[in-house]
């Protein structure tokens, strides 16, 4: 069973039971570390860690998929990972009103469900 990196809830009920859940209690970037460093440890992208038109201070959840199977490191899976959280300490924080919350969450569940045509 292939692994769910998110730090979103809609995402974990969603798909528990079909990924293993790896769940972030943080931002969108401890998501992309979480990410990283299993990618590091020999795991493979699945998913593009910026799918979708989203940018990355326009949301708080983020959810990707990674290879159960750890083998050799995966250079494009590290390339793009790196890429990922440069291009997201790139933009400056926003300020989201709690109120879009469950709105970013659908979205992002969305995207991932999307990418795995579930």
């Amino acid at each position: 069973m292939d692994i769910l990196i998110t730090n979103n809830p809609l995402a974990k009920e969603r798909f528990e039971g079909k990924f293993n859940i790896a769940f972030v209690d943080g931002p969108l970037l401890d998501v992309l570390i979480a990410v990283r460093n299993r990618v590091h440890n020999g795991h493979t992208l699945l998913t593009h860690p910026l799918s979708g038109s989203v940018k990355p201070n326009e949301t708080l959840y983020k959810s990707v998929l990674i290879s159960r199977v750890q083998g050799a490191v995966d250079e494009r899976s590290v390339s793009v990972i790196g890429e990922c959280i440069l291009a997201t300490q790139k933009f400056a924080p926003r300020a989201i009103p709690e109120r879009a919350f469950a709105d970013l969450q659908e979205v992002d569940l969305a995207l991932i469900s999307g990418a795995l045509q579930l």
